[in-house]
């Protein structure tokens, strides 16, 4: 143990006149720093019971409302720290049953202190890397501690469970447990309209969750149940719900991540040619051989697309007044999640998705929508991705029934005369490009599209815009235009370099950026996000 010497701080307040308080040594600075170092006269003092249940009281119970900033704030962070700091004589008392029974009852309300939530969840993972057992012991003895926790998926509590997955050896063990409480339909039944508030951080929680186990564990298959999968669907698809269609369709998103991984054949070493994974799912497999989730994405492709056809309700009016229906979450999140679908490159799927019309309504919001260019991007992302990854059969069938071909045409024609030229006709022609190079390595394709009226003419001219977009290799670059360039004391916001770029970290911080036009929106916001789903133009209104 570390020597704690007479003239520090912590002894003189240890041994001053009148005796100490708790509150004395959290008002010191070093008092964590002195406890993590095993301060022999500091953990005799903390180490009783009296002090152990005052330091979790601090962390525990809301302080009352004329209580100072201390007690709201800097106590109940440093006791959690204490709590924390290693020391084995405070680890053991807080495993009394009547500590443990305080720490997960904390949970029981319907309304918690988010702060404090954070800090108690630091304390349970402290206790189970001190004695996981007994931690999980008594979740097993009291199993409506699980319930407690998992109502408040709005706070930091996934990182309890993602600590519940890591810390055992035993982790199949674990994973059964959490089965037979219930834990997957629990998470799922959060997303009902009650708990629309709180959708955005259940779903990032539970895809944390996701994230700690492996794609063939008893616990994800838990996850992609179909009976699970069903209650899911049924928050998703209630009109009167939208925020569960946005936030669970992330979930949606994260299984096909985790499945596309599992799909991908990895080898132990460079030397060593045997797959490490062997859940592959065949590219060629029948819809029925399909893990469950996937094969009800498929069927309610049709509903979803409906979704996308359908306008919301509300407006949004613009600053000059003028009144537009907003392209909204719920359509980004449906689109992504198709986008992420195709990435598997399972032709079943493609085949269900095609056939569900879902080309042609995304090919429509183009039109519908056309400042909003976070749309343009996700159907362009949508049609290219759906080219590059699918045969020559699937290719040419798909042309045939999407009358894709002749629709690029029809758009490229109506506006080539006109001197406003719309947002959206940029990923037009990106779409083209790319079925184009598809036709350049697929004669079967390349022999459809010879056919369709007006494709010669239209793809030479796609050469000739995709030259004169290529930069010149000659030219001289931005580093190299010493005109533009800012002295190397002189603020980037203030030159002319930078007049009209976006350089705030927030996207929708614009105040640098003056260019109300959409034709970067899709560049500034992200899509792992989805949060910002508007123009700048739209950004601006207000709904009513």
């Amino acid at each position: 143990q570390a020597m704690s010497f007479s003239f520090s701080p912590i002894s003189e307040t240890l041994s001053q006149e009148g005796g100490c308080t708790l509150e004395d040594l959290l008002d010191l600075d070093d008092v964590v720093v002195e406890a993590r170092n095993l301060s022999e006269e500091l953990v005799a003092y903390l180490a009783t019971d009296e002090m152990v249940k005052k330091l979790l009281s601090f962390v525990l119970d809301d302080p009352a409302d004329d209580a100072t900033l201390d007690v709201q704030m800097r106590y109940p962070v440093v006791c959690m720290e204490v709590l924390t700091s290693g020391v084995d004589e405070i680890a053991t008392k807080l495993m009394e049953p009547e500590n443990l029974q305080r720490l997960f009852t904390f949970w029981k309300p319907t309304e918690i202190n988010v702060l404090l939530a954070n800090l108690v969840v630091r304390v349970l993972n402290g206790l189970m890397q001190f004695d996981f057992d007994g931690i999980f012991d008594a979740l097993k003895e009291s199993p409506e501690y699980l319930t407690y926790i998992l109502n408040h998926f709005e706070t930091s509590a996934s990182e309890y469970f993602v600590s519940l997955l890591s810390f055992h050896t035993d982790v199949v063990n674990v994973q059964q447990f959490l089965i037979e409480s219930n834990f997957v339909p629990q998470l799922y039944s959060l997303f009902d309209l009650e708990n629309s508030a709180k959708h955005s951080d259940v779903s990032q929680s539970i895809r944390e969750v996701l994230l700690s186990v492996h794609f063939s564990d008893p616990l994800f298959l838990s996850f992609t149940d179909s009976e699970h999968i069903t209650v899911l669907l049924g928050h998703m698809m209630d009109s009167k719900n939208p925020s569960a269609l946005r936030y669970a369709t992330r979930l949606f998103s994260t299984l096909l991540t985790a499945t596309r991984v599992s799909m991908e054949v990895e080898y132990l070493s460079e030397e060593d040619d045997t797959p490490s994974l062997s859940t592959k799912i065949d590219p060629l497999a029948d819809i029925s051989e399909l893990p469950p989730f996937l094969v009800q994405l498929c069927k309610e492709a049709p509903t979803l697309v409906k979704v996308i056809e359908t306008p919301l309700e509300k407006k949004m009016l613009l600053q000059n007044k003028d009144s537009i229906t907003p392209f909204g979450p719920g359509r980004l999140a449906i689109l992504q999640l198709y986008d992420d679908l195709f990435s598997l490159n399972i032709m079943c799927v493609q085949k269900e998705i095609v056939s569900s019309g879902l080309f042609n309504a995304a090919f429509e919001l183009l039109f519908a929508y056309p400042m909003n260019n976070v749309c343009h991007r996700i159907v362009e992302l949508l049609f290219v991705h759906f080219i590059e990854q699918t045969g020559q059969m699937a290719q040419t069938k798909f042309l045939k029934e999407s009358n894709l071909a002749t629709k690029l045409i029809e758009t490229h024609d109506k506006y080539k005369d006109t001197k406003e030229k719309p947002e959206f006709l940029p990923f037009i022609y990106n779409i083209t490009i790319s079925l184009v190079f598809s036709a350049s390595n697929n004669n079967e394709v390349d022999a459809f599209l010879a056919q369709v009226d007006g494709w010669v003419e239209y793809s030479d001219f796609i050469h000739e815009y995709q030259e004169a977009s290529t930069p010149d290799p000659m030219a001289p670059t931005a580093q190299e235009e010493e005109s533009f360039l800012p002295d190397d004391d002189e603020e980037p916001s203030d030159h002319a370099y930078n007049e009209g770029h976006d350089l705030d970290e927030e996207d929708l911080e614009m105040d640098d950026d003056e260019n109300l036009s959409a034709l970067n929106d899709a560049d500034d916001y992200s899509f792992e996000l989805g949060e910002v789903f508007f123009t700048k133009r739209e950004n601006e209104a207000y709904v009513y």
